[in-house]
């Protein structure tokens, strides 16, 4: 097989594995190269993709002359369509690109606030989990405090206070400004990179994907992903 050929099975072949797994619902007469390209995990391939979209409608619409293909693609196209293919193909799990449950900075409700928040402030954390049976209770962050603060109206922790003393106000749904998204352990990290696209939700902004054993509050913790795990893994 010539690379000509090579070329265009490798095309199609991304058009099946990129509709597989992300566009299923499509129609099938949509273009999925051009999908491909403005999906939000594959933009640094953009132009990468759009030239092996020319390239492939060239071959496709010009007869061939002395029975060749008029033009032949390079080595390092065979080997990038090649290794985008492998690379969606695998479409790797949001938890291998989240923080471990294991490596996790985090609390619970014996803990003392002071201690959490110096904690919080060593490591430059905006958000602390609150675990209890290995499950998330809870977040702590300094919406917890403003919460309390203003529900409570007046300000009094003191050395012995204990994260548990603010319960009402570390659970998920209690976050007033922020909300906070769940993933099952299987979902893959593109579903997360789109959750964070559409950020907010009824006036509140997506501050944390947490990843449990089934995708719901009730799961065992896995991992978590912030805004900012997805910019230093260079999405």
């Amino acid at each position: 097989m010539d690379r000509t050929e090579k070329f265009l099975d490798l095309y199609k072949e991304l058009e099946i594995v990129g509709r597989r797994e992300y566009y299923p619902k499509l129609p099938k007469n949509v273009n999925m190269i051009g999908m491909l390209m403005r999906h939000p995990s594959l933009k640094k391939y953009q132009d990468d993709l759009n030239y092996c979209r020319i390239v492939r409608n060239f071959i496709t619409h010009n007869p061939k002359v002395a029975g060749n293909y008029p033009i032949e693609p390079s080595e390092e196209m065979i080997q990038f369509l090649s290794s985008l293919i492998e690379s969606i193909g695998k479409s790797y799990l949001a938890l291998s690109s989240s923080i471990k449950r294991q490596e996790m900075i985090t609390a619970t409700k014996e803990d003392k606030v002071i201690d959490v928040m110096h904690l919080m402030e060593k490591h430059a954390y905006t958000h602390m989990p609150i675990i209890e049976n290995n499950k998330l209770f809870g977040v702590f962050s300094d919406h917890t405090i403003c919460s309390y603060m203003l529900e409570r109206k007046y300000f009094k922790i003191d050395d012995d206070t204990k994260i548990g003393e603010l319960e009402k106000f570390l659970l998920v749904e209690s976050h007033k400004s922020e909300f906070f998204a769940f993933k099952d352990k299987r979902a893959k990290l593109h579903e997360v990179e789109e959750l964070f696209d559409n950020t907010y939700k009824n006036s509140k902004l997506l501050a944390t994907v947490f990843i449990t054993s089934d995708g719901t509050t009730g799961g065992n913790l896995e991992g978590m992903i912030t805004p900012w795990d997805l910019l230093s893994d260079g999405k």
